[in-house]
Parts: C-alpha cells; structure tokens; sequence
C-alpha cells in the first residue's frame, strides 16, 4: 500500500527559511501505506505541464485499489494525478480527505453514476 501525495506546499517560518506547510503528513497517513510525494513543491502546471503530466504517469502507473492520494497541492496537478491514478486503475481511485484532525477514506469509481461514499459506505 502506497499514500501518493501531489506536492508538499511550503511556507516561510520566523526565521526567512522555507519549511512544510504540513508537518505532520507522514504520521498522519501511515496507517495507509508508506507516503511518496510525486512532485516537488516547486511544480507549477502553468511552466511546463506536459512534462509533470509524464512525471505523474511514469509515477503512477502502478496504482492500484490498495493505494490511495492524498489531495495536497496545486489544484491542477491534484486533478491531474486523479485523473492519472484512475486511468491506470479503471476508473477507481481512493482518495484521503483531512477531516476533524485526521484522514478519512474515500472511494471514487469515476466509471458509475451513484452517491459519493466513503469507504465504510456513507453518503458523503
């Protein structure tokens, strides 16, 4: 089981030195898989997004059922890699939602029309 994370966002702290914006990432999420971020925080879809489409290809085209993405960074590249991460697993992708101090599961089939569910079957 792998944890795919987009981008790792940073941020300035007190001292003028860039840090994660989300510290706690890998902790949060192990009880998931072992985390791999596919891009570096520096990516920016609008320089040169033929060539991190390619790198997300390339990095997930192993997904399976038994993976999941956490939605962190540029909102294109998350669309993105969902997108990828579905083509290379028939449509399906489980996703990770930051909810109330921790990570809820979600399941995504974009091949059915039905309800959004989380993996325990509620309606979200």
């Amino acid at each position: 089981m792998t944890v795919f994370a987009i981008q790792n966002p940073m941020t300035m702290d007190g001292g003028g030195r860039l840090t994660p914006k989300f510290k706690d990432v890998e902790a949060r999420s192990s009880k998931y898989g072992e985390l791999v971020w596919l891009l570096s925080p520096s990516a920016n879809p609008l320089s040169d997004v033929d060539s991190l489409v390619e790198e997300l290809h390339d990095k997930l085209e192993n997904y399976t059922g038994s993976d999941y993405i956490i939605l962190i960074g540029n909102p294109i590249l998350i669309a993105a890699a969902v997108t990828i991460a579905a083509f290379w697993n028939d449509g399906c992708v489980n996703l990770l939602q930051w909810s109330n101090g921790g990570y809820i599961p979600v399941f995504l089939n974009l091949h059915e029309v039905h309800a959004l569910r989380s993996n325990d079957n509620e309606v979200i």
